[in-house]
């Protein structure tokens, strides 16, 4: 059984905006480094729903039932759509995963960057921020807290995912990866891809999501194979019937991503692409079941090669990146081509 999905999965809550003062420093140490901590349950109280990108090449057994996803057929740009999150409270653990969502990012993007031992971020799972730095990481933290607070849009990403000859974005200097400050730039990068000739598009996606939140977008096969067999005894007569145990294994792409508002007008990009293939058909091995007239039966035994990038980036506003890693194929690697910008509300979101 195959099938191609796009999965595009958003929901979230809209900000809710609190002007909280951080409190007083109440310690120093060397060279003007202090301890501030930053009530932050404003924020954190704005929970956004995350959503992980699933894990390709594991089998899944039919019988835990399908995941609850949203789901769309097909290949071209797609939009996902935003719907706030229903529940008028978030519970505690979703308020300290968003505390603790927080913690990474100014851990991540603070600067001057964390440094020294004794510089630190921690988050409370009351929704504090406490943080020992310097006087000038300190400016930083107040202005990216100011600015999540002053966002008063979502994020939008625009990916193209491309499957490229070995090692020719290395010689053109763009792996394993670089950034294109102007649309002119991305406009050059694309028409020398297009004239290549050996370039396929794998995917064109397109993401919009609430800043801090993470989503991801999913060009995936499902197959599925008997992994193994089971012998059952039926009564009356007690004759016995092997019943096969059919599993699935998903193969394909995966674009995961986080993206931040910063200070000075830029993002903090978070992503990760992962990419799966399984051989087939399937190969398969024969097996003698104890039971059954001690039949035998052949199961599936799924050969899955799987290749991974993870990346930070900084990007301003309306700039793009080009990432690569290796595809599961020897003779050609895997690149995305992503735009982030800050796009207005949708119509109809509450704020």
């Amino acid at each position: 059984m195959l099938s191609s999905l796009l999965l595009l999965t958003l929901l979230a809550l809209p900000q809710q905006r609190t002007a909280i003062a951080p409190v007083a420093p109440q310690t120093t140490s060397r060279s003007g480094q202090k301890l501030v901590l930053y009530e932050i349950q404003d924020l954190a109280k704005s929970w956004i729903r995350n959503f992980e990108a699933p894990e390709l090449g594991v089998p899944q057994s039919t019988s835990e039932g399908p995941h609850k996803v949203e789901a769309r057929e097909g290949r071209g740009d797609a939009v996902a759509g935003l719907e706030p999150h229903q529940t008028p409270e978030p519970t505690t653990d979703q308020v300290e995963d968003m505390a603790h969502t927080l913690e990474q990012l100014v851990s991540t993007y603070v600067q001057p960057a964390l440094q020294h031992a004794a510089e630190s971020v921690r988050a409370t799972s009351a929704g504090t921020l406490v943080v020992n730095a310097l006087p000038e990481q300190h400016a930083w933290v107040e202005d990216f807290l100011g600015g999540l607070r002053d966002f008063d849009g979502l994020v939008d990403i625009q990916a193209t995912i491309y499957s490229a000859p070995r090692g020719v974005l290395q010689e053109w200097g763009f792996a394993p990866s670089a950034t294109l400050a102007t649309p002119e730039t991305l406009a050059a990068f694309l028409e020398k891809i297009e004239a290549d000739g050996r370039f396929e598009v794998v995917q064109a996606p397109r993401l919009v999501l609430f800043p801090c939140q993470r989503a991801h977008i999913a060009v995936l096969d499902e197959i599925a194979y008997v992994r193994s067999w089971q012998v059952r005894k039926v009564e009356p007569g007690g004759q016995e019937l092997a019943d096969p145990d059919v599993a699935t294994i998903q193969a394909g792409v995966t674009v995961e991503a986080r993206i931040a508002p910063l200070p000075g007008e830029r993002f903090g990009v978070q992503i990760g692409i992962a990419n799966c293939s399984v051989e087939r058909p399937i190969p398969t091995r024969t097996v003698r079941l104890e039971g059954a007239g001690e039949r035998e039966v052949e199961i599936g035994v799924p050969e899955v090669k799987t290749a991974r990038f993870d990346a930070t980036l900084l990007l301003a506003d309306g700039a793009s990146a080009v990432l690569v890693t290796d595809d599961t194929h020897p003779e050609r690697d895997l690149a995305v081509a992503l735009t982030v910008r800050k796009v207005a509300a949708q119509r109809g979101e509450r704020k």
